[in-house]
């Protein structure tokens, strides 16, 4: 039980520490606790000498290390040109949340009111 509560009062305060960072709203969570978890999972343990995900699928080593993480400022840039602009390709900045599957990443972005957040899924 302990354990336990230990996890999830570490989950917490990287959640805390990623909104306070980015400035995100309370809401936001929701978002980055799947690539908080992602990223706790991967971390070795001293003790061990492996990530939790290597120990319970019995796998030599982690996954590569990321060159991207939580938080990260990304954009998110579409390549189609605009039919009445000269610039080729537009985007969004926003923050990297997580990957959720081999094909689809999460992105927090403003939204078009620029007054909260949204994700937006897209390929990596």
């Amino acid at each position: 039980q302990a354990q336990v509560e230990k996890m999830n009062r570490t989950v917490k305060r990287l959640l805390w520490k990623l909104l306070t960072d980015l400035n995100l709203l309370k809401y936001c969570t929701k978002w980055l606790l799947s690539g908080v978890i992602d990223s706790l999972n991967e971390c070795v343990s001293s003790a061990m000498g492996k990530s939790p995900n290597a120990s319970v699928f019995r796998v030599k080593a982690a996954r590569p290390i990321s060159p991207i993480s939580i938080g990260d400022l990304v954009l998110v840039t579409d390549p189609r040109p605009i039919p009445s602009s000269a610039v080729p390709v537009r985007g969004k900045e926003g923050f990297f949340a997580g990957v959720e599957s081999d094909s689809v990443v999460c992105v927090l972005v403003k939204t078009d009111s620029g007054k909260g957040w949204k994700p937006l899924h897209v390929h990596p």
